[in-house]
């Protein structure tokens, strides 16, 4: 870079002198320019006048992420796990590459395992694996899936060997009590196995001889009656339903970032700081959402609002997805930002 520098005042040195008079200025704003930008030539500071040359990722999305994340780990241990699972899913969906979804995936993965959800426990756990082969839960992962596996196993004998027990299509009408309680095993297999239709035929035939049988906590996680008596399985696609449903718009791919802008020349030459919150809104409900707005809000490594703005998405379809991009430009020192949310409204 130096040879570089040289070799154009070389060249400027062996002009005539009435040229260099005229080089003298612009040699002048050259050298102030690669003093401050350290290797660019005035030519290149001309290409970057505008521009954003010094853009640099933040980490306060994930510092968020990694917030809810505790929080969820939080109410895995004390056993809440329907709540867990919105939670995890969540920071999954917005922001799927990030290294805290990958630990989303492991704790999303014992979730469903104590929910005894074993073929989705599964999935997560390969997952978790697949982007952290070397993870610090790692190890934990590989000892669930063997687990899984063995259990897996062993419902497939358990349950061929009830099905040969119990030859009826579901439980009769005069069932006596030891066998409906076989008949209840072998449906709990089956839904731990992923087998939710077999599995559902048999409990709605159980309630309809034990009614008092609704009352069971695994079978009220399962199924749920309706008052006109319609049975629905409460399987792992139902609940994802039911969940975009009751919040469906979802960020999507939230991130930050700061930049600077250089303007002016000479001593009048300035740098603007600017700090940028950029995502997508994804309507995954089944109806039209209108008015979709994003209120991001910025905050000090503490508590102290710095600045909130709002961004109108419009009207999203179902299925639809729209960026949105906010930037926040009256900041004494981008250095001050510690951390934002991000809130979306729509009107059904």
């Amino acid at each position: 870079m130096s040879m570089r520098t040289n070799s154009r005042l070389a060249a400027a040195s062996a002009c005539p002198a009435p040229v260099q008079r005229a080089l003298g200025p612009i040699l002048g704003v050259g050298l102030m320019v690669l003093g401050m930008a350290g290797c660019l030539t005035p030519l290149d500071m001309l290409k970057t006048i505008g521009k954003n040359p010094d853009s640099t990722h933040i980490r306060s999305a994930n510092s968020e992420m990694a917030k809810d994340l505790a929080v969820a780990q939080r109410l895995v241990d004390s056993a809440d796990y329907s709540q867990a699972v919105t939670r995890l899913q969540n920071i999954i969906s917005n922001s799927p590459d990030s290294p805290v979804a990958t630990d989303a995936y492991y704790f999303l993965g014992i979730t469903f395992h104590h929910s005894e959800g074993y073929p989705d426990a599964q999935r997560c756990f390969e997952e978790y694996l697949a982007r952290a082969p070397k993870g610090r839960n790692a190890k934990s992962s590989k000892e669930y899936l063997a687990g899984l596996a063995d259990l897996r196993t062993q419902n497939e004998t358990a349950i061929a060997q009830l099905k040969t027990r119990l030859t009826d299509g579901a439980p009769p009408e005069n069932v006596p009590a030891a066998q409906l309680d076989e008949w209840t095993r072998l449906a709990n297999l089956l839904w731990q196995n992923g087998h939710f239709e077999d599995a559902g035929a048999i409990y709605k035939r159980i309630i309809a001889l034990r009614p008092e049988f609704a009352k069971d906590e695994k079978f009220r996680a399962r199924v749920e009656i309706r008052p006109d008596g319609q049975f629905v399985l409460l399987t792992p696609q139902e609940i994802e339903r039911r969940m975009a449903a009751s919040h469906p718009a979802q960020l999507v791919g939230v991130d930050s970032f700061s930049s600077k802008r250089y303007r002016g020349w000479g001593s009048s030459m300035t740098k603007d700081d600017f700090y940028h919150v950029t995502g997508k809104v994804l309507n995954r409900g089944e109806t039209t959402l209108n008015q979709v707005e994003v209120l991001v809000t910025i905050y000090t490594f503490g508590s102290l609002v710095l600045d909130t703005k709002t961004v109108p998405v419009g009207r999203l379809n179902p299925g639809e997805t729209r960026p949105f991009s906010i930037r926040f430009t009256e900041l004494d020192t981008i250095s001050n930002v510690g951390r934002y949310e991000c809130v979306v409204s729509y009107v059904q």
